[in-house]
């Protein structure tokens, strides 16, 4: 257990922009997600010691926290011990996120309270994971949560577009989806087809259902203005966060630099050379060899976004 030290207390920015830091927690997940690179590429390790999570957000000072996974809320004791040392240490901190499957038979009275502790909470849904019969689960908990959580001030979710979603062509269950009322929902696709005039064409229902629910934010068109006003890669999250710093259960001595897009790695020359004579390029700067030859950028949708945010 940390033994805590009575000391001053002092504000936590050390400068304006202070970085966004991604702590994951973990890589143990209750649940086997078909498309999270996590449980695929490393073995399952146990949640970051408290004193590592301390030392490493110390030495960020970050504006911005978000504590991820694997599942972090099966380590809500960890938690809840490195958010009540920056309230006891701290005048000033971030704004803080923290991000859960909330597939739990029920939340936990503990789980509840270390939610309460940050400002945001972000869920996901997919379809191929929360099926019909783990839905009411997944919507009960998300209920306790808003109802419970007082000094939440934000709930959103991700809807993860399926590949099978995309193929059937069918309405997007966005009406499951607002049934619990989120502040925001955006959208993601993970999708290995090369029909990517398809996941346009999908992306695009989805924009439009969720334009029937005005009370929720679309949070990928957010995103995708925010990213023009201030000159960030489109489709890169980090980018999108400002700056940014990752720590991990994977290499826990250090503290990297979580975005990429500067590195000059990320395309052939060859597919640049393509993709600077497409007109959405200096908005998109899309990973394209996550997508083959194919571009993966939902032309369509954004250009109707854009036709939006001029009028």
């Amino acid at each position: 257990m940390l033994e805590m030290i009575t000391i001053e207390t002092r504000d936590m920015f050390r400068f304006p922009e202070s970085p966004t830091l991604f702590v994951a927690i973990t890589n143990k997940c209750n649940v086997n997600c078909k498309y999270c690179y996590i449980h695929n590429n490393q073995s399952k390790k146990e949640s970051l010691d408290i004193s590592e999570i301390i030392s490493a957000i110390e030495d960020i000072s970050p504006g911005k926290l978000v504590i991820t996974g694997g599942e972090p809320l099966l380590y809500p004791s960890n938690i809840i011990g490195v958010m009540n040392y920056f309230n006891a240490h701290y005048r000033n901190h971030w704004n803080s996120t923290i991000c859960s499957n909330l597939l739990f038979d029920k939340i936990s009275s503990k789980q509840i309270e270390a939610i309460n502790k940050f400002d945001y909470l972000q869920t996901t849904f997919e379809s191929q994971r929360i099926t019909d019969e783990n839905y009411k689960q997944w919507k009960d908990n998300f209920l306790i949560i808003r109802n419970s959580c007082n000094n939440l001030r934000y709930m959103d979710i991700i809807y993860n577009i399926s590949d099978e979603e995309i193929e059937s062509n069918s309405i997007p269950p966005l009406n499951k989806i607002a049934s619990l009322r989120p502040n925001g929902i955006s959208f993601e696709f993970r999708s290995n087809s090369k029909d990517y005039n398809k996941l346009d064409e999908y992306l695009d229902k989805c924009f439009i259902e969720l334009d029937k629910y005005p009370s929720i934010e679309n949070l990928t068109k957010k995103s995708w203005k925010n990213a023009i006003e201030s000159n960030y890669f489109i489709n890169c999250n980090k980018c999108n966060s400002g700056l940014c710093k990752v720590y991990t259960t994977s290499d826990p001595d250090n503290v990297y630099d979580g975005c990429i897009c500067n590195s000059g790695n990320i395309r052939t020359k060859a597919k640049v050379a393509k993709c600077v004579q497409c007109d959405l390029f200096k908005y998109c700067r899309f990973n394209c060899e996550r997508f083959g030859d194919e571009c993966g950028f939902p032309k369509n949708t954004f250009r109707k976004f854009l036709k939006e945010v001029d009028t």
